[in-house]
C-alpha cells in the first residue's frame, strides 16, 4: 500500500528514529516503523485487516473513516484511506480490498493515563 503523510515535518518525524524515541521511548519508535513498514508491505487495506500484530481497525463516532494501527495499549498510528475516489460499497462502507492509498494523519494517545 502507498503511503503519504499529513504534511512533510510529520512525515520527517515519523521517519527520524530517534525524534521517535525521544518523545515515545525507544520500543514504541521500533513499533511505528514496524506499524508503517507492515502498511507498506501489504497490496491493500484488507490486507492489513489479517496481519495478527497491527489490530487494524476503523474507528467510530466522529472518526468514522479513519483507521488505526496499534503500537501498544495506548498508542496508535491513524490513517485516512486517500485513494481518489475512496472506494465505497453499495452500502456506503469503505471497500477495504480497493483502499490502496493511506494517508498518515497522527500518532494519538487512545487512553490517556
Amino acid at each position: 500500500m502507498e503511503i503519504i503523510f499529513i504534511s512533510e515535518r510529520f512525515q520527517e518525524f515519523c521517519s527520524d528514529k530517534s525524534k521517535l524515541t525521544r518523545r515515545y521511548g525507544d520500543v514504541n519508535a521500533g513499533r511505528i516503523h514496524q506499524r508503517i513498514a507492515e502498511m507498506l508491505a501489504v497490496d491493500n487495506l484488507a490486507q492489513l485487516y489479517i496481519l495478527p500484530g497491527p489490530r487494524c481497525h476503523e474507528l467510530h463516532g466522529n472518526r468514522k473513516g479513519h483507521f488505526a494501527v496499534d503500537i501498544n495499549g495506548e498508542l496508535r498510528l491513524i490513517f485516512i484511506p486517500a485513494d481518489n475516489p475512496i472506494p465505497h460499497k453499495p452500502d456506503g462502507g469503505i471497500l477495504l480490498k480497493k483502499v490502496t492509498m493511506a494517508q498518515v494523519i497522527e500518532i494519538s494517545r487512545h487512553y490517556k493515563p
